[in-house]
């Protein structure tokens, strides 16, 4: 089955420029999520495919139907346009939407954060990065993938996990995209996957942010979104690094 797919966008897309002389800004456009709505520069992708809205001060997003992000396939998102280097961490609860107290069901159940080049919309060919947290067929876990000219990639390990709350961030150091786990309330950093695009080059600017996705019919998910911060990064040592606020 195919979907049709269109980006919407609330009020003024944002460019954020990144680099030494922006690094304050790009931290600005971060999001604790303590508003009553999203703000103006969150451009919505797909929403109908999902009920995204904030509440007890949380970004949640919870799939109406079967979708998942992979190979040509495409789900509901959340955007913001990133030019250039970057650091995008959250903490985030992937759980039951039927009971946010539960770990989300089997199967094939995730959310968590993306990097999608924007080209993909007028090529109707998909190009994307990702790292989310969920159900893989029958076990949490950290997955990642890439994906190129509607062809993905990924990569689920079965680590027994107990949950799938977790913190995760995609960093981004030119060509290369690198993702990262870590426990709710530990300071270290796993790399999970580090994937180096130079012989299919990602744009400069990317679509950036959120994403939840339930490849079954019996979809039963929520991402529960604590956070999202941005920051400048010029290495990938930087990846590792953390903000007091992180922790």
């Amino acid at each position: 089955m195919s979907i049709t797919h269109k980006a919407y966008t609330i009020g003024l897309m944002l460019t954020i420029f990144v680099g030494p002389a922006f690094s304050q800004n790009l931290a600005r456009y971060s999001d604790e999520f303590n508003g009553n709505e999203l703000g103006a520069e969150w451009q919505l992708f797909n929403p109908k495919m999902a009920d995204i809205k904030l509440e007890g001060g949380q970004l949640k997003i919870t799939p109406l139907m079967r979708i998942a992000w992979f190979n040509g396939r495409v789900g509901p998102a959340l955007f913001k346009r990133v030019r250039g280097d970057f650091s995008l961490t959250t903490r985030i609860k992937v759980r039951r939407a039927s009971d946010e107290l539960i770990p989300t069901a089997p199967f094939y159940q995730l959310a968590g954060l993306i990097a999608r080049n924007p080209d993909s919309d007028n090529t109707v060919e998909e190009d994307w990065v990702l790292t989310v947290v969920g159900d893989q067929g029958g076990y949490w876990t950290n997955e990642t993938k890439d994906t190129r000219k509607n062809l993905s990639r990924y990569h689920g390990r079965n680590t027994g996990r107990l949950h799938a709350d977790a913190d995760i961030r995609l960093c981004r150091v030119g060509q290369r995209f690198g993702m990262y786990i870590r426990e709710i309330g530990e300071q270290n950093w796993i790399l999970e996957s580090l994937f180096d695009r130079t012989s299919h080059p990602m744009p400069e600017e990317l679509q950036v942010g959120p994403v939840a996705y339930a490849n079954t019919n019996d979809f039963d998910v929520v991402g529960i979104f604590e956070w999202i911060r941005f920051e400048a990064v010029d290495s990938i040592a930087d990846c590792l690094t953390n903000n007091e606020s992180d922790i």
